[in-house]
C-alpha cells in the first residue's frame, strides 16, 4: 500500500470544505447554468480534462448547454491569457467559421444529479490523490483506508454539524453512488 501524502484527517477536511463550498455555491440550484461550466472547470485540476472536454464537444452537436458551456470556457481560456486546449481550438474555429451551428433544442439547464456526480468523482479522485490511498476498499484495508471511506467520513461530518450533505454517510453507499456517477461519465463520453 503506497504511504499517504496527507493524514486522512486532513484529506477529510479538505472534502468538507470542498462539499461545503459547493453547499454555499449557487450550484446547489438546478436551473443554475453555469454549474456545468464551473464544475467541469474545477474538475480539471482533478481527473482528466480532456475526457471531459470530449464529452462536451460530442453533446454540443445536440445540447445547447455543451454548446453554450464550451464557449463559455474558450472565453474564459481568452481571458485568462491561457492556452485552449487543442479540440477546443479546433471546436472554436469551426464555430466561428460558421461550420458548426448551435443546436436549437436541447437541454437548457444542468441536472443536479449530474452536477453531483462531477462533484462527488472531483472530491473522491482528489481524496485519492491527496492521501495516496486507493479509491475503493480492499478487503485487506478496509472501506476507511479508501478515497471513498474518506468522503464517507467528510460527508458524515457535515451531517453531524449542518445537518445537510449532498452524498451518503456509509462508504458503501458513497462507493455505489461512486459507481454511478462514473458510468453516467463514461455514457456521456
Amino acid at each position: 500500500m503506497p504511504e499517504p501524502s496527507l493524514h486522512s484527517n486532513t484529506v477529510i477536511e479538505v472534502i468538507e470544505r470542498d462539499i461545503e463550498d459547493f453547499q454555499k455555491s449557487p450550484l446547489i440550484y438546478i436551473d443554475y447554468f453555469t454549474s456545468y461550466i464551473l464544475t467541469s472547470v474545477e474538475l480539471q485540476r482533478f481527473c482528466n480534462f480532456d475526457d471531459i472536454l470530449e464529452s462536451f464537444i460530442a453533446k454540443s452537436t445536440t445540447s445547447r448547454l455543451a454548446f453554450t458551456a464550451l464557449k463559455k470556457l474558450s472565453a474564459s481560456l481568452i481571458l485568462k491569457n491561457e492556452p485552449l486546449p487543442s479540440q477546443l481550438e479546433i471546436w472554436l474555429v469551426n464555430e466561428l467559421q460558421g461550420n458548426i451551428v448551435e443546436p436549437s433544442s436541447g437541454k437548457v439547464g444542468p441536472n443536479k444529479t449530474e452536477v453531483e456526480h462531477l462533484l462527488l468523482i472531483s472530491c473522491v479522485r482528489k481524496a485519492a490523490t491527496l492521501s495516496g490511498l486507493p479509491i475503493y476498499p480492499r478487503s485487506t484495508t478496509g472501506v476507511e483506508n479508501c478515497a471513498i471511506g474518506l468522503v464517507a467520513s467528510a460527508s458524515k461530518n457535515l451531517k453531524q454539524k449542518s445537518k445537510k450533505t449532498p452524498f451518503p454517510t456509509k462508504p458503501l453507499t458513497v462507493e455505489r453512488r461512486y459507481l454511478a456517477a462514473t458510468k453516467w461519465l463514461k455514457k456521456i463520453s
